[in-house]
């Protein structure tokens, strides 16, 4: 029963956060790449949700950093690089680079505007790059699981945009769900996207009510 609380309160709230979403921002696309798959907003100019599934790697090669070389899209009126220049905000990987290293020619897909939002310096270079690394972790110490992430980017004012146009995300929330055939390890974090994360643990941020281990089955495990 407890199991199947957590699977409902974790679909409740994302289903609460994605229709408020839906409501008030239209212009909305679903791209799927062979990394992962976005749902877009042009009109916010950012993405409204994002998820991967990591691919373990133990290779000691180092990542290449391609933040210089961001490609734009044809189809959709992504942020651009004027969105970025002279702010506080970073041009930040959703799905990392670190995630995928190990897949041939995964940097072009990986370094598209899709894949990019507006994300504090702050949080970029601090606790959410600390979880990156500790998902990284977790889909190599267990190569018999899968490790699913979503993010959902939460916007309390669609009018707080930089001055190119692009609006600024107010908070993140991070997903992982750590899935064999008989558990799923899930952990939730919510991050305010501005210079309050400072000197603060991940931790700090983790939605206990939401996280959790539970039974995995065949239809629940999908939920990302």
């Amino acid at each position: 029963c407890l199991n199947f609380l957590y699977y409902c309160s974790m679909k409740k709230l994302l289903l609460i956060i994605l229709c408020l979403i839906c409501f008030k921002i239209s212009a909305q696309e679903i791209i799927k790449t062979s990394l992962y798959e976005v749902v877009y907003s042009e009109e916010l100019q950012q993405p409204l949700y994002f998820n991967y599934t990591i691919i373990p790697c133990n290779s000691e090669t180092e990542t290449f950093d391609n933040r210089k070389n961001w490609q734009q899209v044809d189809t959709i009126n992504t942020s651009n690089d004027d969105d970025y220049k002279g702010t506080s905000y970073h041009r930040s990987h959703l799905a990392s680079i670190r995630a995928f290293k190990c897949v041939e020619d995964s940097l072009l897909s990986l370094s598209s505007f899709l894949n990019c939002c507006l994300m504090h310096e702050t949080l970029n270079l601090g606790v959410w790059k600390t979880l990156e690394e500790d998902e990284c972790s977790l889909a190599n110490n267990n190569p018999k699981c899968e490790v699913k992430v979503s993010i959902t980017l939460i916007f309390n004012d669609i009018n707080n945009k930089v001055d190119s146009g692009a609006t600024i995300p107010s908070y993140f929330m991070k997903v992982i769900n750590v899935v064999n055939q008989l558990e799923t390890d899930r952990y939730v974090y919510i991050f305010p996207n501005d210079k309050s994360v400072r000197g603060k643990k991940i931790t700090d941020f983790k939605v206990d009510e939401l996280s959790g281990t539970f039974k995995t089955s065949s239809s629940l495990s999908k939920i990302e």
